[in-house]
């Protein structure tokens, strides 16, 4: 009696619980061995559209111990082919909205504030998908190939200690993710280590859910990743995350949809972050070929500040003028006992073979040309940088400052590109830099002083030519006392 008792009163109860209309097919039942098996379960999809929800099937194998205990203890759960399907109809507004109202709205029984008791083991999720179509940004997001397995949920107290491997696995939009952990759940210290992967995950199907108003558009980029966690609740909550994570091919636009920034690799070795202490320890940082394009209009705008905000230009003029008259009033120092900012280290970063194409058009007015200067071949060392900064960090870099239009000199030895300005000067700095001090050494060679005379025209009549060879030092500290200044020597 208990397939047909199954099939009829869970699609009448289903049905009056979610409001739509629910089917059951086959059902099948072992009264030995307390095995239900389930097939072709579907809910309704809204005003006539397609299926929400159908599963393939479901097969659970109850315990003896549930009659015991007065509680569901399953010894196996096993869902075949789940397929959801999920529309965002924009506003925050799914097809599913009138299902979530309504369980919303049911009376709550007398227990619903007492933490559920069930044990269920072996939990498996079988090549499961999921549709998502979000209609805000005219997106297709489909997840497939889910599997998962959770060998042991309980809320029912047990002094055994058991060792369990989850595992996630699924491909979103043609992108695969693995995983795998290993747990001693029931051991003093909770401890959980889990392995994340990501394989070439493209980012374009999901650039569409970044907020409005940002000054870069990113329309190209993808991630790998491989990560550690390690999750310890005694002797008090820790969780620690180690790995590595890569962004490539990445190309973001401005505002006026004109090409920004491009970066061919970002590298991220992480040695520890640490998100309930506010932690992060970066061990290596490496950018390769990032090019940025920075332009200034004839107002004076970059390319790259936010759009203003909705209410026109009046409304963020108004606010730029605010902001200029405004005085500068110094960061709120730190309460005594408060709780600690966040903390920042990176061991080392590296910047290999970037660019910058800087062009400014205000200088149109005054000197009849705009001012132009790209910046290539930029290289940049960094180590033991911190936030806040405790410890002196050094730094060093190099590049070639070349007229826009002029011959790319890549292969040109460092000597030869400063014996001729117009082939590309070179700048190369050094130094450390604290909190408590800073200095810090440029040498310049072959820098061509017309690069300046879009600036002059306005105050120097005769056309500025020339070379500039330099080897400059700088030294800084802060003020000794509150009403000093602070010492700055060139």
């Amino acid at each position: 009696g208990v397939p047909p008792l199954v099939r009829l009163q869970g699609q009448k109860i289903a049905s009056e619980q979610l409001g739509r209309a629910v089917q059951i097919g086959e059902v099948a039942f072992n009264p030995w061995t307390l095995e239900l098996t389930v097939q072709d379960i579907e809910v309704a999809g809204a005003d006539g559209a397609p299926p929400q929800l159908h599963v393939e099937r479901v097969y659970a194998n109850a315990a003896w111990q549930a009659i015991v205990r007065l509680a569901p203890v399953l010894d196996a759960l096993q869902v075949q082919a789940p397929a959801l399907r999920l529309v965002h109809r924009g506003d925050g507004h799914y097809d599913v909205d009138d299902i979530l109202a309504r369980l919303a709205a049911a009376p709550k029984s007398e227990d619903a504030g007492k933490p559920a008791r069930f044990a269920l083991y072996n939990i498996e999720i079988r090549d499961g998908r999921l549709d998502f179509d979000d209609q805000a940004v005219q997106e297709q997001q489909e997840l497939r190939e889910l599997k998962l397995a959770l060998p042991f949920i309980s809320s029912l107290p047990s002094a055994r200690e058991v060792t369990v491997r989850p595992e996630l696995a699924f491909a979103l939009n043609g992108s695969r993710f693995d995983s795998n952990a290993q747990a001693l759940p029931f051991d003093d210290s909770r401890r959980t280590d889990a392995v994340l992967r990501l394989q070439a995950l493209d980012l374009a199907p999901y650039l569409g859910y970044l907020p409005a108003g940002l000054p870069l558009r990113l329309q190209a980029g993808v991630l790998d990743a491989e990560l550690q966690l390690h999750f310890e609740e005694a002797p008090q909550q820790s969780l620690r995350i180690d790995g590595t994570l890569a962004l490539s091919g990445l190309q973001a636009l401005d505002a006026a949809g004109a090409q920004a920034l491009t970066l061919d690799a970002l590298r991220l070795e992480l040695a520890e972050l640490r998100p309930l202490e506010g932690r992060l320890h970066l061990s290596n940082v490496e950018l390769v070929q990032p090019h940025l394009t920075l332009l200034r209009d004839a107002g004076g705008a970059l390319n790259l500040q936010p759009a203003p905000a909705a209410g026109g230009e009046e409304a963020a003029d108004a606010a730029a003028s605010a902001g200029a008259q405004a005085p500068v009033m110094p960061a709120p120092a730190e309460a005594e006992g408060s709780t600690p900012g966040f903390e920042l280290l990176v061991d080392q970063l590296a910047l290999r073979d970037g660019r910058v194409d800087f062009r400014d058009d205000s200088t149109t007015a005054s000197a009849g040309e705009a001012a132009a200067l790209r910046l290539d071949a930029l290289a940049l060392q960094a180590s033991a940088i911190a936030w806040p900064l405790e410890q002196p960090l050094s730094f060093s870099g190099s590049t070639r400052l070349v007229e826009p239009g002029a011959a790319p000199t890549e292969a040109a030895p460092a000597d030869a590109q400063a014996a001729s300005p117009d082939a590309g000067a070179t700048l190369a700095f050094e130094g450390r830099a604290s909190l408590q001090q800073a200095e810090a050494t440029a040498r310049l060679a072959g820098v061509p002083l017309k690069l300046a005379r879009p600036y002059l025209a306005a105050y120097l009549v005769p056309r500025l030519e020339g070379g500039l060879e330099a080897e400059l030092g700088v030294q800084w500290a802060p003020a000794a006392t509150p009403d000093a200044e602070p010492e700055l020597k060139l």
